[in-house]
């Protein structure tokens, strides 16, 4: 028996006491404490106890406290203070503020001592105890080193996350994720606490999956974190954290958009978080081994060869066999890029099975040096430093050193050589590109803490902007010889290659410079940022986007010029703009400089090599304006369709782009080009109706327009039954309304996303023949169909193709590619058939009525049927009786609804208006019968939702059509004239004016008498605002000379004589870009505008352009009467006849 065995030999033992003493107060209290000692929760007891310890004995318990607390921060079981009363908490730590013992805990890990804090803050209620010790935690929070950070974050987010959405935070977080994995920091617990709370995923990488490239990015690289977390779990037995964060979860959409994203630094992430869990997924090796397959793309193969490190961090067996597979079935020389997503999967192998990872490396021996070599620096800065990426590194020297250098005629493979021969040599502390002093700076928030990282951020800052300058101020023309410009080129390359790495790939510059949450010094450097930005975007506009187009087919450096469109679309999509930002002015000016220089280049058919490129960055110019809420995804889709006409660029635009619903509706109209057919234009509205905008919607029903009239087109067998009466084809109508209505649209997105305005030449270019859109829709295809039916002749197919293409001229090319392809068939169309069958009677709807109208589309006693036109103050519909409305006989009449817009706005109140409109309408029951004149029937002020005003309906074409049609000849013309003085003559007989005389509102009966039509303005007052602008004398505007009366007859006078000048020239008398202009010209002449003047210069035209001066005169009170004016027109027209019509003045 050895001496220590005979020693407890003969010792009670005192664990177990005697059944006799089981009751002894001293044994019991013994075994009280033992228990306690054994039971860590029991030091929570020492908490309660604060409030009555005193000096070393309550600092004593205090640490006791935070220690357990400490050391059970990294469980994800419930807190140990739970169950314990508020209180009792509130007195214990109200205690330890008082004694200063919350200020005094050097003595444990930064991180641990904010966990324990966090804990205690998260318990106590809402009060001063808590507000004190979560200052504490904040501090700690946003002062400590990047694992403490981390420690106490991801405690944080366990919690629900609140105290994780600000601005600094999220710049920590982000720097976190930029760390080597060898520094082995907490960040993956981090991440899949992040990405299994829901209101922390929506922040972190929901949100930002559809974002700009850095906050794709860091969503990517959260995944793959949180994935490689959820590994660690899964091979301890539990495997919840796979379905929690893993790609068949609640991530399932994320994981999918972020590995369709077309940027490698995106992808590269999730691919290999999808291979880390792959073993624990069903089919998830053999997803990745089918994704390798020979008949797919590179696509594929490129994220299943990143997969397949993650899956060697596991089952390294396993992605050995895979890889080798793969090699020997030639991946890498059916897709030589293949290599480098390859490469970098091996990260994560090299973390945990580092052997495995040198074999698979030693794999790739076959590939391109130059993409090894890549890959291995990539390497190094995803890993640090270590025996993996010293073999990586001494692998890629080696290879670079024994193959035939690059092709010496592209400067910019020679410069990427350079470039990477010197990053595999050189040590970190030695490198001073920008790229290897960010990965410095960021390591200093693992070594020395935020403060000293954001110090070397501001560093970088000065760096950063040195280097601008430097690109600047090279000068690739050289003094002419090719060396020195050779040697220009790949310095620019070197120089944009680190600008590209350093600032542009990644946002850490940006987040160091967020360390400092002071807002004036944080917005100064953010600031200084944009402004270096600002002037590598404007270098790269100048040297690289504005000269892409022009380059030859064969153009050299396709390197060089390949670098500096991805470090341009890395410019343009690394911008994170958020929408409402006060600052947002001067990216979204970049933005769309970008947008028309791309849409230039475009345009000028850049190299093949290169157009792929050009396009992507297109496209992610137009995901940054739709960002930065410049414009609408459907501005996007029109201006693509107006830029690209090919279906195959359009493809390739939609797949370059990062955003699900730009990319939806850019498909959609690449399949409209490719495919011309109604179908395709049906489901281009119905994939605007998924965006859910204002400016889609509109779209939405202006394509349904369209495609309803197309189809009624297609139905027809005779040109009449795209007629519902008369001559006038409504469904002409109703299409030409469409594209009117498109017209606006796509007008309106160009100015929103390339700003145009003023740039006719790419307005041209892109296909938009009229840079100024016409205030009404053009008429020439129903002018067109309306002459054939009255002729009874067949519409001449160069006809229609003339109509067609004037229908369409301001419509994006592949919008305007159906229409083409859909009305040729109206030259085949016989003016009439006698015998319709019964199912193509009715053609589609025409036109739709205006939401307003009663469910019963009854105003008063009639039912609308159709619109007939909509004016300046009002909408006119074609009714009928209610009681008739089933009678396709019944006599029809034209209702006019008064309407309220900007003109009326202008002097009334909509209360006002619609007083007068109602005073003013017993004014047309003394209103004589006259041939000139629509009969009046009759109005009815007390109809809901509106009053109406109805009158006769006049069949026939409107005057405006005929002009616009040159449909017109000069006795005509006179014989017009004469008609409509007639009519106005009639009217002033009775002190009734007008107030609205514009051709529109002339329709020639029957195509021969003309009729004064639409009444809503008429009467026996003027009212201020209301008129048409082009022919609305001064005083409509509020412009009276003084003791002067004006009458609405004087209106009328003005107004005919406007009319005149039209009629004869073709020409409006007032013609201006906006409303503003046109009232200026009016108020500034007296009698003798411009253009009448210019008329008066051919002795021929001198009597009528008196007669026309007599009636324009600024004062009512001298103008001439209509009736004497009547008697002049027979006068000064005599010598007019047989001259060519439209007038043109010899002096002009």
């Amino acid at each position: 028996m050895s001496r220590t065995a005979a020693f407890f030999e003969g010792v009670e033992d005192t664990d177990q006491p005697h059944e006799s003493s089981a009751h002894d107060p001293i044994v019991v209290r013994r075994a009280e404490m033992r228990a306690r000692a054994r039971d860590a929760s029991s030091f929570i007891g020492s908490l309660l106890d604060l409030p009555r310890l005193s000096g070393p004995d309550r600092r004593v318990a205090f640490r006791q406290v935070i220690a357990e607390l400490a050391r059970g921060s990294t469980d994800e079981g419930p807190s140990p203070l739970e169950g314990i009363r508020a209180e009792a908490l509130v007195r214990a730590i109200g205690a330890s503020l008082e004694a200063g013992l919350a200020d005094d805990l050097d003595w444990l890990d930064a991180g641990a001592a904010g966990c324990a804090l966090y804990q205690i803050a998260a318990a106590l209620p809402v009060g001063a105890e808590q507000r004190e010790i979560g200052r504490r935690v904040l501090s700690r929070l946003l002062a400590g080193k990047a694992d403490s950070f981390a420690v106490m974050a991801t405690q944080m987010a366990r919690a629900g996350g609140k105290g994780l959405l600000g601005t600094s935070v999220f710049a920590r977080v982000a720097l976190l994720m930029e760390l080597p994995i060898g520094l082995e920091m907490p960040d993956c617990a981090l991440a899949f606490a992040i990405a299994s709370r829901r209101n922390l995923a929506r922040e972190y990488v929901v949100g930002p999956s559809t974002r700009s490239l850095p906050d794709r990015r860091l969503a990517a690289r959260i995944l793959e974190r949180a994935a490689r977390d959820a590994l660690r779990r899964a091979l301890m037995g539990d495997r919840s954290g796979v379905r929690i964060v893993g790609p068949a979860g609640a991530l399932e959409p994320v994981y999918a958009r972020l590995l369709g994203d077309r940027e490698p630094l995106v992808w590269r992430h999730v691919a290999i978080a999808r291979g880390l869990l792959c073993p624990f997924t069903d089919d998830g090796v053999t997803q990745i081994e089918n994704d390798l397959s020979a008949k797919l793309s590179p696509t594929e193969w490129r994220r299943a060869a990143a997969a397949i490190g993650g899956l060697a961090a596991s089952k390294p067996d396993v992605a050995m066999r895979v890889a080798s597979r793969a090699m020997r079935d030639g991946l890498l020389i059916r897709d030589p890029g293949a290599v480098t997503p390859y490469l970098w999967g091996l990260a994560r192998t090299a973390e945990s099975e580092p052997d495995a990872a040198r074999e698979l490396f030693d794999l790739a021996q076959g590939a391109r040096p130059e993409d090894v070599a890549d890959a291995a620096v990539t390497l190094a800065r995803e890993l640090g430093s270590g025996a993996f990426v010293e073999h990586a590194r001494k692998r890629a020297l080696s290879m670079m050193g024994g193959a035939p250098r690059s092709d010496r005629t592209d400067d910019g493979a020679t410069a990427l050589r350079a470039e990477l021969q010197r990053c595999l040599e050189s040590s970190g502390a030695a490198d001073e590109s920008i790229g290897a002093q960010l990965d410095r700076a960021v390591r200093a928030f693992a070594d020395e803490g935020a403060k000293a990282a954001h110090e070397r951020g501001l560093a970088l800052l000065e760096t950063v902007r040195g280097t601008v300058d430097a690109l600047l101020a090279i000068d690739e023309a050289g003094s002419g010889d090719a060396a020195s410009s050779a040697l220009a080129r790949r310095t620019s390359f070197a120089v944009v290659r680190d600008l590209d790495i350093g600032m542009l790939e990644r946002d850490a510059l940006v987040n160091l410079l967020r360390l400092d949450n002071r807002e004036a010094r944080l917005k100064s450097a953010e600031q200084a940022v944009e402004g270096m930005r600002d002037r590598a975007f404007t270098w790269l506009v100048e040297r690289e986007i504005v000269k892409v187009g022009s380059l030859p087919a064969d153009t050299p450096h396709l390197v060089l010029h390949l670098a500096r469109l991805k470090t341009m679309l890395h410019l343009l999509d690394g911008e994170g703009v958020v929408r409402g930002d006060e600052d947002d002015s001067a990216a979204q000016a970049r933005f769309q400089r970008a947008a028309r220089a791309l849409a230039t280049c475009l345009n000028e058919n850049p190299p093949p090599a290169l157009r792929r490129a050009v396009m992507a960055t297109f496209a992610r110019c137009l995901d940054a304006l739709a960002r930065a809420g410049a414009c609408d995804i459907s501005d996007v889709a029109l201006v693509a369709a107006a830029c690209l006409s090919g279906p195959r660029d359009l493809e390739t635009l939609a797949e370059a782009s990062m955003d699900p619903d730009t990319r939806g509706l850019l498909a959609r109209i690449a399949a409209v080009a490719s495919e011309r057919s109604l179908g395709s234009l049906e489901l281009f509205g119905e994939e605007h109706a998924k965006v859910g905008t204002a400016r889609s919607d509109s779209l939405r029903a202006l394509a349904l327009k369209l495609q309803h009239a197309l189809e009624a087109v297609g139905r027809a067998t005779s040109l009449r039954e795209l007629a519902t009466s008369g001559t006038e084809s409504d469904v002409a109508i109703a299409l030409e309304n469409a594209c009117f209505g498109l017209a606006q649209v796509n007008a309106g997105a160009r100015a929103r996303v390339l700003d145009v305005s003023s740039d006719s030449s790419l307005v041209r270019a892109m296909g938009a023949g009229q840079t100024t859109l016409p205030r009404s829709p053009p008429r020439a295809l129903s002018s067109l169909i309306g002459q054939a039916i009255a002729a009874g002749e067949h519409a001449a197919p160069s006809a229609v193709a003339d109509a067609t293409a004037a229908t369409v001229e301001a419509l994006p090319r592949s919008l305007g590619g159906v229409l083409e392809a859909h009305l040729g068939k109206l030259a085949d169309l016989p003016p009439q058939v006698s015998n319709i069958p019964a199912d193509r009677k009715e053609p589609a709807p025409a036109a739709e009525l205006p939401a307003w109208v009663p469910a019963r589309r009854a105003l008063g006693a009639f039912h609308l049927e159709r619109p007939l036109a909509a004016g300046g103050v009002g909408s006119v519909f074609v009714v009928t009786r209610v009681e008739d409305k089933n009678d396709p006989d019944a006599e029809r009449f034209s209702l006019k609804v008064p309407d309220y817009n900007a003109n009326a706005a202008r002097h009334l109140s909509e209360a006002e208006f619609l007083t007068l409109f109602r005073s003013e309408a017993s004014a047309l029951m003394a209103l004589p019968q006259h041939p000139n004149l629509a009969h009046f029937v009759t109005f009815d002020l007390a109809a809901r939702p509106k009053p109406i005003l109805v009158m006769e309906l006049v069949e026939g074409p409107n005057l405006e059509r005929l002009i616009d049609t040159h449909s017109l000849d000069v006795e005509r013309v006179v014989q017009t004239m004469q008609d409509v003085a007639d009519g106005l003559a009639a009217m002033h007989e009775v002190e009734v004016g007008h107030l609205d005389l514009k051709p529109a509102n002339v329709v020639l009966r029957g195509g021969t008498t003309a009729v004064l039509v639409d009444f809503g303005l008429a009467g026996r007052k003027i009212r201020l605002g209301c008129g048409s602008a082009p022919y609305s004398a001064p005083e409509v505007w509020g412009h009276v000379p003084k003791d002067t009366k004006a009458t609405p007859m004087a209106v009328d006078v003005y107004a005919f004589a406007c009319l005149a000048f039209e009629m004869l020239t073709a020409s409006i008398l007032f013609d201006a870009e906006t409303e503003v202009a046109m009232v200026s010209q009016h108020i500034s002449h007296d009698g003798l505008p411009p253009k009448l003047r210019a008329f008066a210069q051919d002795p021929r035209f001198l009597p009528l352009a008196e007669l026309l001066f007599a009636a324009l005169r600024r004062d009512p009170g001298s103008r001439i009467g209509m009736a004497d004016f009547r008697k002049e027109i027979d006068r000064v027209t005599a010598k007019l006849a047989g001259l060519p019509w439209p007038l043109r003045s010899k002096a002009a």
